[in-house]
C-alpha cells in the first residue's frame, strides 16, 4: 500500500473540509436570502453583490465537494444551518454581513489552520485561496459602514454608492 492510498483513508481532512463546505453553503444561502430582501428596498448593487456572492460560494462548496469524491471517495453534504434574521434597516443590514464576513475568515482560518497542523497542506491551500475576497468583503463593509455613518445614514447618499455598485457589478459580471 502507498501513501496516498493511507492518504485518501483518512477521513481528517474530509471532515475539515466538511467545515468548510457548511461555511460555504451557508454563505450562498445566506447571500441569497440578502439578495431577496436588499431587492425589496430598492438597493439594486447590493442586490447585485449578494447574488454574486451567493454564486461564488456556491462555486466554492461545489468544487470542495467534487474534491472530496476525486480524492476520497467521499460525498460530503453540507449542513444548511445559516442564521438568517430579517435586518430591520439598511444600518443593520450592513452590520450583519460585516459580522458575517469576519465570522467566515475567523472560521476558514482555524480550517486552515488544522488541516495544515495535520499536514493536509493540499487542503488547506484550496481553501486559503479564497481568504483573500473574504478580507476584501470585511473590508468593503467596513469602509460602508463608516462611510454611511459620516452621511448620516442620508437615503440619498446610500442610493449613490448603491447606483455606482450596480454599475461596477453589471459591467465586470453582466446580467448575472
Amino acid at each position: 500500500m502507498n501513501d496516498l492510498d493511507t492518504y485518501a483513508r483518512d477521513m481528517t481532512p474530509v471532515r475539515l473540509l466538511g467545515d468548510a463546505i457548511n461555511i460555504y453553503a451557508n454563505g450562498e444561502a445566506l447571500h441569497d436570502q440578502l439578495s431577496l430582501y436588499t431587492h425589496m428596498w430598492g438597493l439594486q448593487g447590493q442586490k447585485r453583490y449578494n447574488s454574486y456572492s451567493s454564486k461564488c460560494d456556491r462555486e466554492k462548496r461545489r468544487k470542495l465537494q467534487h474534491y472530496c469524491i476525486d480524492v476520497f471517495g467521499e460525498i460530503v453534504q453540507p449542513t444548511w444551518n445559516y442564521d438568517m434574521t430579517i435586518p430591520k434597516d439598511v444600518k443593520e443590514y450592513f452590520q450583519k454581513c460585516l459580522e458575517w464576513e469576519i465570522s467566515v475568515y475567523t472560521k476558514l482560518n482555524n480550517v486552515i489552520n488544522s488541516l495544515v497542523t495535520g499536514g493536509y497542506n493540499n487542503e488547506a491551500c484550496i481553501i486559503r485561496d479564497s481568504l483573500p475576497d473574504v478580507a476584501k468583503k470585511t473590508e468593503k463593509f467596513r469602509r460602508w459602514l463608516n462611510d454611511f455613518e459620516k452621511a448620516n445614514w442620508s437615503w440619498e447618499y446610500i442610493r449613490i454608492v448603491d447606483t455606482k455598485l450596480h454599475d461596477k457589478l453589471k459591467a465586470e459580471y453582466g446580467d448575472e
